[in-house]
């Protein structure tokens, strides 16, 4: 996992430069719906890649990470279907929906399943190097997503200069980041962390509460603010010592989220809770975001070495799926 963790950026790089869509891409449609499937490792790149789009694109836009689609999808509603292994139960099930109800489908996968019904149906596809944890090959899935999109002219090509762009900026901030991570690693250990960020970084907060809990083996939640406000404000009454409050700052968090932060922050640490702020780097959402994503994996693995814990290991999922399989 270190190693993976270590090669994202070149991940992006290779993505950005060997990546290409396979298939015919139809025209026939005018696309006035957008919903992106996937679970996990596998859905997370969608949910955030639309948290950079939410002030470009027109059209309404859904992260669906369940079974079958959500009632609204029709034949001009484009489902980007984003499976990992290619033989995700939950994800399946959304293509084999999109199918039926004839919608335009675009598909990320290594293979399996996915791959196959695409080849079947003729629905065009992005093919990523597989073999590996679903949730560390991150940087595949946003690049292919966003190729995906361009290719059904959603977006423009301008969404490579700030990949490339964000790439320089990983680059030239990586031991700034992998030792502050291992700072944030030390001051949460041992802690149940809560993961809080701006409405707008959501997605990444869900990845970080992703990467803990299954790199370092650790229940983590997560809240976005001013939501959180609204409920968990008041559940910090019973706030203790054992938890962390990780509040993610962006320079482009609304002007009274930056007041209620610095105003709950308090609440926090008069519980006992141990706070840490972390702040993001770069000119672009796309930027902030990739450099907090990245940020985080750090962040989980540091926890995992430090308490001996093998961050590949998965066998609660391999024995849900062993107990599906049979059902």
């Amino acid at each position: 996992m270190r190693a993976l963790i270590e090669s994202f950026t070149t991940q992006l790089e290779d993505s950005l430069n060997t990546g290409k869509v396979l298939g015919d891409i139809k025209d026939d449609k005018t696309i006035n719906s957008l919903i992106i499937c996937g679970m996990g490792g596998s859905g997370i790149g969608g949910r955030i890649v639309l948290e950079w789009l939410e002030q470009t694109l027109n059209i309404p836009c859904v992260a669906h990470s369940s079974y079958g689609l959500p009632n609204f999808a029709d034949a001009n509603t484009l489902v980007l279907v984003s499976s990992y292994s290619g033989n995700t139960e939950e994800t399946l099930s959304a293509m084999e929906v999109a199918l039926a109800k004839e919608c335009i489908i675009g598909c990320i996968t290594s293979g399996g399943k996915v791959r196959d019904w695409a080849k079947k149906y003729d629905v065009p596809y992005t093919l990523i190097n597989g073999g590996h944890p679903p949730r560390s090959q991150f940087g595949q899935s946003v690049v292919q997503i966003c190729r995906m999109l361009e290719s059904f002219e959603l977006i423009g090509p301008s969404i490579y200069s700030d990949l490339h762009a964000a790439v320089k900026l990983l680059n030239d901030s990586a031991y700034y980041i992998q030792s502050q991570a291992k700072k944030v690693a030390e001051q949460i250990n041992k802690t149940t962390p809560l993961i809080y960020s701006d409405s707008g970084y959501e997605g990444v907060a869900i990845r970080w509460r992703q990467q803990i809990g299954e790199n370092a083996k650790t229940l983590c939640f997560h809240h976005q603010f001013p939501e959180m406000n609204h409920n968990d404000l008041v559940a910090w009454e019973g706030g203790s010592d054992s938890f962390s409050a990780v509040l993610f700052r962006n320079e482009d968090d609304a002007q009274r989220v930056k007041i209620r932060m610095d105003i709950c922050k308090g609440i926090f640490k008069e519980k006992g809770a141990t706070v840490v702020e972390v702040e993001s780097k770069g000119l672009t959402k796309l930027e902030r975001s990739l450099y907090l994503v990245n940020f985080g994996d750090w962040v989980s693995l540091h926890l995992a070495e430090m308490n001996q814990i093998n961050p590949v290991d998965i066998k609660n999922i391999d024995f849900l799926k062993s107990k599906l399989d049979n059902i």
